[in-house]
């Protein structure tokens, strides 16, 4: 016999077998998940890692959803169902999936559970489709009393009136990631697009119950991610713990938006160890105006690249490649091999026809040095007379809402540019730091627009960090050439 958990078991008499079609009013559901919170609260402990949700289109207005966690395996909290907000005034009890029913365990004391329903929508709209559940991990650095703190996350659904359906953005690497502290990280979130769209990607806020901002929630320092590989980067981690984040990734076709996921997910910073790794190799690659590493290819001809990783001082290491090109007919080949410090690596692709679209493959190559992880991102472009790439304006992602007005421009810049936007009368710090998370450059700013001299830096790749005298309100990718 199935042993349900108690969170099940508080749940069902609210729902009955009908439930896919079951209306209900606001001020119900608001009543309902109240409740379900109010005991969770007091009965699980520390619980969830991550959680995102995904949607595919099936025919007309049929889609189906899917919710991923994932959770500590150590926990007494096991659901065997959650609940989903489709946008449309309807909610359904969704089973787990994977691992027959029971979920899988995906990493040492982790737990990957996917959730899966299908449902008719009304007609056309704009709907956002979301779900929550308590509670966080404990310990959480940069949430205040994270053990009692819902983990909420959300995708906004577009149904148009021509026609054109979409499936959402899905993520290709599992979300559990290490770092070493006061030691740079790269994470990519490794996204892509099922139908070929455009995608970009911004860090947001993590939220809480309701879809509300969690009080005290605070972005660590010289944390940005790559508005056009999703690659993030901390530069320099400061404190060891855990730290959630979440990344938003938007998705448009035709310059205009149509919908967007969120992950939500946590990373774990050690204590250092007494080891350092890096790749070498890609100095040769090209890189765009961006500064991310990209190629553009015509269907027909080949792409080659040599990449190694180094680590003197651990053993064993690996590396390895990820990304939809991978899932391909014609995917691309990745070989390796192996010493006792390092890795040589080869990654070859020879594109065709059928692989031609405006959205770049993202290739993410990721480093492994015991349980530490480090990636390097890669944009190939495939195109042919006709293809009209999708358009960017910067890489940088603006991270803080309150950067609203901010202007940093040009960038990629000559070592000559501008700051605007600045409130009236503060006073201002434009830091620079290089990608070891060295300080290179600290400037005062007391005007509201300035021009900056940074001339004096060799040329290269920057993580920049403006802020007033309490805050960040800014930071992202600074390219001098």
């Amino acid at each position: 016999m199935r042993k349900w958990s108690p969170f099940f078991c508080l749940i069902v008499p609210f729902y009955s077998a009908n439930i896919t079609s079951l209306k209900i009013t606001a001020m119900k559901k608001i009543y309902l998940l109240s409740f379900v919170l109010l005991i969770s609260a007091k009965v699980f402990a520390t619980h969830n890692i991550s959680g995102e949700i995904s949607f595919n289109h099936v025919t007309g207005l049929n889609y189906e959803v899917d919710i991923t966690t994932y959770t500590k395996a150590s926990s007494v909290v096991d659901h065997p169902i959650l609940i989903l907000f489709y946008g449309d005034g309807t909610t359904d009890s969704l089973p787990r999936i994977n691992g027959g029913g029971n979920g899988v365990i995906v990493a040492p004391g982790v737990r990957q559970n996917i959730y899966s329903g299908a449902h008719l929508y009304p007609g056309t709209g704009t709907y956002i489709i979301h779900f929550e559940d308590l509670n966080r991990d404990g310990g959480i650095v940069n949430i205040p009393n994270s053990i009692n703190t819902a983990l909420y996350t959300e995708a906004q659904l577009v149904i148009n009136s021509a026609g054109s359906y979409n499936s959402s953005a899905r993520f290709l690497q599992i979300p559990i990631i290490n770092v070493i502290d006061n030691s740079p990280l790269t994470h990519n979130v490794t996204a892509y697009d099922p139908d070929g769209d455009c995608l970009t990607f911004e860090l947001v806020s993590c939220k809480g119950a309701f879809g509300q901002p969690i009080p005290g929630y605070w972005l660590p320092n010289f944390v940005s991610i790559d508005s056009i590989n999703g690659e993030m980067t901390w530069t320099s981690p400061a404190m060891t713990g855990l730290y959630s984040f979440a990344v938003k990734v938007n998705e448009s076709r035709n310059g205009v938006l149509i919908g967007y996921v969120i992950r939500d997910f946590q990373i774990t910073v050690l204590p250092p160890p007494a080891f350092q790794f890096y790749f070498s190799g890609n100095n040769a690659w090209q890189t765009d105006i961006n500064g991310n590493y990209s190629y553009t290819l015509n269907a027909g001809s080949t792409l080659n690249l040599n990449l190694s990783y180094t680590d003197s001082f651990v053993s064993p290491i690996d590396l390895n490649a990820y990304g939809e090109a991978f899932a391909l007919t014609n995917p691309p080949v990745f070989s390796k091999t192996i010493s006792i410090a390092s890795i040589s690596s080869m990654f070859s692709w020879n594109v065709t026809a059928a692989n031609v679209r405006s959205a770049p493959y993202i290739v993410t190559f990721r480093g492994a040095s015991d349980n530490i992880n480090n990636d390097l991102s890669l944009l190939i472009y495939v195109v042919d007379a006709n293809t009209v790439p999708c358009s960017y304006t910067t890489s940088i992602n603006e991270t803080n809402q309150f950067a609203e007005g901010i202007k940093i421009f040009p960038n990629p810049s000559p070592g000559i540019f501008s700051i605007t936007g600045l409130e009236r009368g503060s006073i201002n710090h434009l830091l620079i730091y290089d990608l070891t998370g060295r300080l290179v450059k600290n400037i005062t700013l007391e005007n509201r627009h300035n021009i900056i001299d940074a001339s004096d830096i060799s040329d290269g790749f920057f993580i920049f960090e403006l802020r007033d005298e309490k805050s960040v309100l800014m930071n992202g990718k600074l390219i001098l050439k």
